[in-house]
């Protein structure tokens, strides 16, 4: 898929909305929180502080029962924030009844090639499992597509952290086979950029460049 921008001369806006944890239906509780308000007050402050976006990046657990309803509400709540989207699935999703409510929408594309960006975004999940771990198609899928990337700089998008944060409950659930992970990475100057949900914290690290 390609993004054209409207002003080639300007940064790239992405807008990264993740772990939203939506119920089947409008305000069904998640530990006492209503995520469909929560996601509210997401979209209200964007309106209010962002530039217009290029593109918004759905980095997994947009469901936290992974029904089709829920894919659906939140497309209608999120469709206004760029004219283009992807999204990738978390442990929570129903990568299934995510391709049912967007058939044929090219938010389920996975990569995309955005000025002098390629998009990839990876499956880090394993049906039954809370942790990441990457399949080994997966992985195959990865390499490939870096192989056969023509773009300048490369950002790699996933649902599980590869990298420990320093929270120990949370680092049990990190991708089991980031060391495979990374030796693909390592083997390509392109890839720039990691960005990865799961967490509900922010975190910015560096590692080789990345």
């Amino acid at each position: 898929m390609r993004i054209e921008l409207d002003n080639k001369q300007q940064p790239i806006q992405v807008i990264q909305i993740t772990d939203t944890h939506l119920g089947d239906q409008p305000g069904e509780p998640l530990l006492g929180m209503d995520t469909d308000q929560s996601l509210g007050h997401v979209l209200d402050l964007i309106r209010k502080e962002r530039k217009p976006a290029d593109l918004m990046l759905a980095t997994g657990d947009i469901s936290n029962c992974g029904s089709v309803a829920s894919y659906q509400r939140f497309h209608q709540l999120t469709q206004h924030l760029a004219p283009r989207a992807l999204w990738l699935p978390g442990n929570h999703d129903s990568l299934p009844a995510m391709q049912q409510a967007m058939a044929g929408a090219e938010e389920l594309n996975r990569c995309a090639e955005v000025g002098d960006w390629q998009i990839v975004m990876l499956d880090s999940t394993t049906p039954g499992e809370v942790g990441g771990n990457f399949s080994a198609d997966e992985l195959a899928f990865l390499r490939q597509t870096l192989q056969d990337s023509t773009a300048s700089h490369v950002l790699i998008c996933l649902h599980h952290h590869p990298v420990i944060i320093g929270c120990d409950w949370l680092d049990q659930q990190q991708v089991a086979n980031a060391d495979d992970f990374f030796a693909i990475i390592d083997e390509f100057d392109s890839v720039r950029g990691l960005l990865w949900g799961h967490i509900h914290q922010p975190i910015d690290q560096q590692r080789k460049g990345v």
